[in-house]
C-alpha cells in the first residue's frame, strides 16, 4: 500500500513539473518578455536579454525594442544596433510621447538617454563618425542639455579618445557655442575645459 502511495506521489510529481516544463517553455517560446523580466529581476543578464530580444523579434515592436535597449548594457556588441533601429524607428516619437514616462521623468530624461545610449555605443564599435551623427542628430532637437549625447560620451570616454577625435569634437562644440546661452552655454565651456585637458 505504501509503495503504490509513494509512486502514485512520483507519478503526480512528474506530471506537475512536466507540465510546468512545457508551459514554460510555450511562455518562452511565444511570450518571452515574461520570463524576461523574471530573469531581469533574478539580475540574470544574459537570460533576461536573450528573453528580450526575442521578444522584438517576434513583434517588431518599438515598445519592445526599447525594452530590450534599456536591458542592454554599454558592454553588449548588441547595444550598437538595437540602440539606433530604435532612434531611427517611425514609431519612436510616438513611444516616447505615450510610454517613455513609465521609466522617465519627462521626454527630454528619455531622449537624453536613448541617445546617449546610442552615441556610446557607436564609439565603441569603432563608429566614430556615427556617433558624432547620433549627437548631432540630439543636438538639433534639444540643444546642449545637462545629460546630452555629447556631454556622455566626453565624460565616459575622454580618455579613449584620439588626437583627432579630440579636435573634431573641440571644433563641434565651438561651432555650437554661438548658439548657446546661459545654462547650455557653460555646459558646452566645461565641455571644452575637459576636452583641453586631455591635449
Amino acid at each position: 500500500m505504501k509503495k503504490l502511495v509513494g509512486r502514485t506521489i512520483g507519478i503526480t510529481l512528474a506530471a506537475v513539473l512536466g507540465f510546468f516544463a512545457v508551459f514554460s517553455g510555450i511562455i518562452v517560446l511565444f511570450c518571452p518578455n515574461v520570463y524576461g523580466r523574471i530573469f531581469s529581476n533574478l539580475g540574470c543578464y544574459s537570460s533576461s536579454t536573450w528573453c528580450f530580444e526575442r521578444q522584438y523579434n517576434i513583434t517588431k515592436n518599438t515598445n519592445d525594442l526599447a525594452v530590450l535597449v534599456l536591458n542592454l548594457s554599454e558592454e553588449d556588441y548588441r547595444l550598437n544596433e538595437y540602440s539606433y533601429l530604435l532612434i531611427t524607428d517611425s514609431n519612436y516619437s510616438d513611444y516616447i510621447s505615450t510610454s517613455a514616462q513609465k521609466y522617465f521623468i519627462t521626454e527630454e530624461k528619455a531622449e537624453e538617454y536613448f541617445y546617449s545610449k546610442c552615441a556610446v555605443a557607436k564609439f565603441d564599435a569603432n563608429d566614430f563618425q556615427g556617433a558624432m551623427t547620433v549627437i548631432t542628430s540630439f543636438y538639433t532637437k534639444f540643444g546642449y542639455t545637462k545629460y546630452s549625447p555629447m556631454r556622455n560620451l566626453i565624460a565616459k570616454r575622454l580618455n579613449n579618445f584620439t588626437e583627432s577625435q579630440v579636435e573634431i569634437i573641440t571644433q563641434k562644440i565651438n561651432s555650437l557655442k554661438s548658439q548657446l546661452v546661459g545654462e547650455q552655454l557653460s555646459f558646452a565651456e566645461s565641455d571644452l575645459t575637459m576636452l583641453n585637458s586631455i591635449k
